[in-house]
């Protein structure tokens, strides 16, 4: 069966035989595999961390979100060493996936942050574990199993932007959104992103022509502007909720980028839209 993602644009055919789900806890420092992995599998990080090899390589799954592994691969697992580490999954069993289809799939970040819809997907195929199962029901599991790779796919976002960032990139990002109205530093969203700063350096340059630090003052600065058009706060409210340093520092940020301070960036936004 063919489903079509809306939001890649993309057609991913596979034909799902079960799905399952489970959850498991390991204490600090706990490993798992090395084995290879047979089915596509999801693996939900709810507490502490998993540092996941696969092949050759290895990437850390922090707390909040959810890695997507492939049929064939060789993994292994080291858990947080300073918490317990507690994690769901999903197990999809598909008994043909065509090659443009794994294609696809190779093509996704290996994590990304834990959604809703992925955590409630899991939750019905939990439910229907663990007992005979009449036919409509596995073949209700078999859709939610579907719908969960489906779902990741479609959370990764466009194909040309998000589906190929790297993950470190897409984790300082998530960083700069929760929290660019803290005094962030690169440092800090290095540490978010689980790499050197430098090399976080070197990977926003190479996806977003950009610095760190640079995007994080235009995600400020965008954001000021949407406070500024849309709500009735001081100048100095936002300035502060925005991350500047000084009501001085931001109105003169916003007049270097805007050609207006931001009292008449208010007023213009205001008037354009009596």
């Amino acid at each position: 069966m063919a489903e079509k993602d809306q939001d890649t644009g993309e057609t991913l055919a596979m034909t799902v035989a079960f799905a399952v789900a489970g959850a498991v806890e390991y204490r600090p420092g706990g490993t798992f595999g090395p084995r290879v992995q047979v089915h596509i599998q999801l693996v939900l990080v709810h507490t502490g961390r998993a540092k996941i090899w696969v092949n050759d390589t290895s990437y850390i799954v922090p707390q909040g979100h959810v890695a997507l592994l492939l049929p064939g691969a060789t993994e292994r697992f080291e858990f947080a060493h300073d918490q317990s580490t507690w994690h769901r999954y999903i197990h999809v069993r598909v008994s043909v996936l065509p090659t443009a289809t794994r294609m696809a799939l190779e093509a996704l970040p290996p994590f990304i942050p834990l959604s809703d819809r992925i955590n409630q997907l899991t939750d019905l195929v939990l439910s229907l574990g663990g007992r005979d199962l009449a036919p409509a029901e596995r073949e209700l599991l078999c859709a939610l199993g579907r719908s969960a790779v489906l779902a990741y796919a479609a959370e990764c976002g466009s194909r040309e932007s998000v589906m190929r960032q790297h993950p470190a990139v897409q984790l300082a990002k998530k960083a700069v959104a929760d929290r660019y109205g803290d005094s962030l530093a690169l440092a800090d969203l290095a540490e978010a992103a689980n790499v050197s700063p430098e090399h976080l350096i070197r990977l926003f340059q190479r996806e977003t022509k950009m610095t760190p630090t640079q995007y994080l003052w235009r995600f400020r600065v965008e954001r000021s502007v949407e406070l500024l058009r849309s709500t009735g706060l001081t100048v100095g409210e936002i300035a502060n909720r925005s991350g500047f340093k000084s009501t001085y520092h931001f109105a003169r940020t916003i007049k270097r980028l805007t050609g207006m301070t931001p009292t008449e960036l208010r007023r213009h936004s205001w008037e354009a839209g009596s």
